[in-house]
């Protein structure tokens, strides 16, 4: 007598983590992206929407585990889960957060961690605290792990006025956000830079450029306007940056560096500006070999960046 394929028990109850965790993000209505049955550590991907009905691509990956042994090592705070050596060293390295959810479907507990976060600390054990209750708000906050969530999008006429009037306190420090973007743009203008080298020689190239009887200085207040210039580039979904490595920088009371790619709302923020930008040869929107952030660039560029600020600024 021909036997059938059995099915074990373990096979159901990891789908009811899976499934679960797909309803709640619909809940919340995200998209929900499983991934394929192969074992790399991850079920799968949450991507965000805003209000508007827009899939952002601000997402993060997925990895669930199911059943009351997943709570075995419990304490009132937290849950300690062990990643195997694999699976530590894939998330270590991901691009994506790696959201770590665990699901008790006997308790109806979900709770979640970001599990990378943990383990690019030097954790190889990760604490998943109880507080974090994965239901429909926990999906936008699980989001946030890969930096604020994108903001409405707004016409590109009006965010570049934004970029403009968001500036520096400083008169030794005269950059506003539109300066930081256009004089980062690389990679085909497909990317932007981002590091103190760029930062000091563009401040040093406008210094000399309006004569300025100011030498650079940077205090408090510059160095958290550089930290706001990199949440606007995520808040107005510019760039994709990597906000796990540069806050792990910031808290060091580092200033990383970095080269985003930027999102489809980037380059059509790189066409507007484009648009408006007439001027011949150096251009105020072009990109440079990726060679560090030299002044005499940056001095010969100065002026039809400033070109360019004065015309859209009276649009």
């Amino acid at each position: 007598m021909n036997q059938l394929p059995k099915v074990g028990r373990t096979l159901f109850t990891e789908r009811e983590g899976v499934i679960y965790v797909a309803n709640q993000v619909n809940r919340a209505m995200c998209i929900w992206r499983e991934t394929s049955s192969v074992d790399v550590g991850i079920d799968g991907q949450i991507e965000h929407v805003n209000s508007a009905g827009e899939a952002t691509g601000h997402m993060v990956s997925v990895q669930v585990k199911s059943g009351a042994s997943y709570f075995e090592r419990a304490t009132h705070e937290a849950v300690t889960f062990t990643p195997v050596s694999k699976h530590r060293s894939y998330w270590e390295r991901s691009p994506l957060p790696v959201i770590l959810v665990l699901h008790n479907e006997s308790t109806a507990e979900t709770i979640w961690v970001d599990a990378r976060d943990a383990l690019r600390s030097g954790k190889t054990a990760v604490e998943v605290p109880r507080s974090n209750v994965f239901d429909e708000r926990g999906v936008l906050d699980a989001l946030n792990a890969n930096g604020p969530l994108p903001l409405e999008p707004i016409p590109m006429s009006e965010l570049v006025k934004i970029a403009l009037s968001r500036k520096s306190p400083s008169a030794g420090f005269p950059l506003d956000y539109l300066d930081l973007f256009l004089h980062g743009l690389m990679n085909n203008c497909n990317s932007v830079y981002f590091g103190m080298n760029l930062v000091s020689d563009v401040a040093d190239a406008k210094l000399m450029h309006f004569n300025s009887e100011f030498g650079l200085g940077m205090g408090h207040a510059e160095y958290q306007f550089l930290q706001d210039y990199v949440l606007f580039l995520a808040e107005q979904d510019l760039a994709r940056v990597d906000f796990d490595e540069f806050n792990r920088e910031w808290e060091r009371e580092l200033v990383g560096q970095f080269m985003a790619p930027l999102t489809s709302r980037g380059r059509a923020f790189i066409e507007f500006l484009s648009s408006q930008d007439d001027s011949k040869g150096i251009r105020a929107v072009q990109d440079k070999a990726f060679r560090g952030i030299e002044p005499f660039e940056c001095s010969r560029r100065i002026p039809v960046v400033e070109d360019l600020k004065y015309k859209i600024g009276s649009l």
